[in-house]
């Protein structure tokens, strides 16, 4: 419940932001059947906790509905409606970005049935960002989920999307989640990760990024929670002088694992590459950092710069850090680096002597608290 008044809370402060007036009541929910095919307010979902009525907004006159889900895609928006409405769109990218001879691809090509599908057309800039929250509410089983995501940016086009995956139930939640992005021609994407889910919730995202010439794109993942969370992110170079972005924070403490796997494909001449990954591990929990870049034979004038900076707060977390680079063209500027710490046992003592306390905050986000 709070959790929901969390994330309504954020919708609220949003929408006043991009409408400039109130946001719309909050509508409780009681215990009654949902339709697996559509879900749309005010109709139910079976569970008690509050759901917002849809927001609207209209980008040139496309509008956008931001909503709580259970897993269901309003029709307008899905893959399904998709295909009847755009299908040379959805043909020349499904299935045509993200590698199928990985299994857990393979499987979520093969039994994904729910996902979204953002169209952004050529010369079209949407101006606010577009949420997509993915929310179980099943409190009575274990659930796996197979999302599939395609968002197509054509040329000169600019789109910000924030994706969040949640489940509310008790019983075991698996999410296998493949997400396709194809950035055209001196196009423009951002897309915010927020993984934030109950200690019983584990995922696999696999993200694949496209990029044409004089393009831009960033990937930000915020991990902060989840039993087992596995990021594998693609990038991949179809034109030149074309920029990717791929940032990370990780918060962790318990026994969660996070597993941040990254890919970047410099197979054209004259683009950039940064990477920067940040993480702090409290109590037992475990995180992964494994990165490479391949800079190919043509692909001369290549920038690529790849960083890992890492925190342990306990005798009991560990970082596993692996920055890797292949470089077959020898006019290239690309480093790698890692770094591993633990709090100053120097600086412990001093405040120990002063006998005061620690708080230590990163990104603005309190994460421990320490008594001398």
């Amino acid at each position: 419940l709070r959790e929901c008044q969390k994330l309504w809370g954020g919708l609220c402060i949003l929408y006043r932001t991009y409408t400039g007036g109130e946001a719309p009541p909050i509508t409780t929910i009681q215990n009654t059947q949902a339709s697996p095919e559509f879900l749309t307010l005010p109709q139910v979902i079976p569970t008690s906790i509050p759901i917002p009525t849809p927001l609207q907004f209209k980008f040139k006159n496309k509008e956008i509905k931001i909503l709580l889900f259970d897993h269901y895609i309003n029709k307008a928006n899905n893959q399904k409606q998709g295909m009847k409405e755009m299908p040379d769109i959805i043909n020349a990218h499904f299935g045509k970005l993200a590698d199928t001879k990985q299994s857990l691809v393979a499987l979520n090509t093969a039994m994904a049935n729910e996902g979204a599908f953002v169209y952004v057309k050529k010369g079209i800039k949407l101006d606010k960002l577009v949420q997509i929250l993915f929310v179980n509410t099943n409190h009575e089983e274990s659930r796996m989920m197979q999302t599939r995501n395609l968002f197509v940016l054509e040329d000169f086009a600019e789109a910000q999307i924030f994706e969040r995956h949640q489940a509310f139930n008790q019983g075991y939640v698996f999410s296998n989640s493949v997400t396709e992005s194809s950035v055209g021609n001196q196009a423009h994407f951002k897309h915010f990760k927020l993984q934030n889910d109950l200690d019983s919730s584990s995922m696999v995202d696999s993200t694949f990024v496209k990029q044409g010439a004089n393009s831009s794109a960033l990937v930000d993942t915020f991990a902060f929670s989840g039993e087992l969370v596995r990021n594998n992110l693609y990038f991949e170079f179809t034109g030149m002088h074309a920029e990717a972005h791929m940032d990370a924070i990780t918060l962790l403490k318990g026994k969660s694992l996070v597993d941040h796997h990254t890919f970047v494909d410099h197979a054209v001449p004259h683009c950039q590459s940064n990477q920067l990954y940040k993480g702090i591990y409290d109590e037992k929990s475990k995180g992964v950092f494994n990165g490479k870049v391949m800079v190919r034979k043509d692909a001369q004038k290549t920038n690529a710069f790849q960083q890992n900076n890492n925190l342990l707060l306990s005798d009991f977390s560990s970082i596993d850090t692996k920055p890797q680079l292949e470089i077959f063209a020898d006019d290239v500027a690309c480093s790698h680096g890692c770094t591993i710490g633990q709090l100053d046992e120097e600086a412990l003592f001093f405040h120990t002597t002063l006998n005061t306390g620690w708080t230590i905050y990163f990104m603005g986000r309190k994460t421990k608290e320490i008594t001398v």
